[in-house]
């Protein structure tokens, strides 16, 4: 369904803080400082995000429809292939990130969690090394499965135009 790209997830390393959401995907799946887990899913019409300790009930959720989720996708230059989904609460924003180092051998991810209230960062949270599920592209795909394009101008998303098109 999704142009995904896997990455360091061993079989049974973790149990997670809350299963997505039914009929979502996982895009994004790590430990936090051992002891909490990041989760963002997708599903056809939503994605979401979820915070907490592993086999409890997520801490915090969140969920926005794919057509208007903040999402910024990678514009194909650069050593790291990387993308963000940004999910808002009051005051507050979730800036979930993943990067994948394209030139190396090991090809390896960062990826995690940036938290601001409003233009200010209050925490950065990295995934802890060799515990991340990476599914690169997933909400880029899901918005133009939506009709939308990224539009450089407007540095957002919009709906497709095609060639010939004012």
């Amino acid at each position: 369904m999704y142009r995904a790209i896997l990455t360091g997830l061993a079989a049974g390393a973790f149990t997670p803080a809350a299963a997505c959401p039914g009929g979502s995907e996982t895009v994004l799946s790590c430990l936090v400082g051992g002891s909490q887990r990041l989760e963002l899913c997708l599903s056809d019409t939503h994605a979401s995000y979820l915070f907490g300790v592993p086999g409890e009930m997520a801490e915090l959720a969140l969920a926005e429809p794919i057509e208007t989720i903040a999402h910024h996708p990678w514009m194909g230059v650069g050593r790291s292939i990387w993308e963000s989904t940004t999910f808002r609460n009051g005051d507050y924003a979730y800036e979930v990130y993943i990067s994948l180092d394209r030139l190396s051998e090991d090809h390896e991810t960062e990826s995690g969690v940036i938290v601001w209230r409003g233009e200010d960062e209050i925490a950065q949270l990295s995934c802890d090394p060799g515990t991340d599920v990476i599914g690169l592209w997933a909400v880029t795909d899901a918005k133009a499965a939506a009709g939308l394009c990224w539009q450089p101008e407007i540095e957002g998303w919009a709906g497709c135009r095609h060639p010939g098109e004012d």
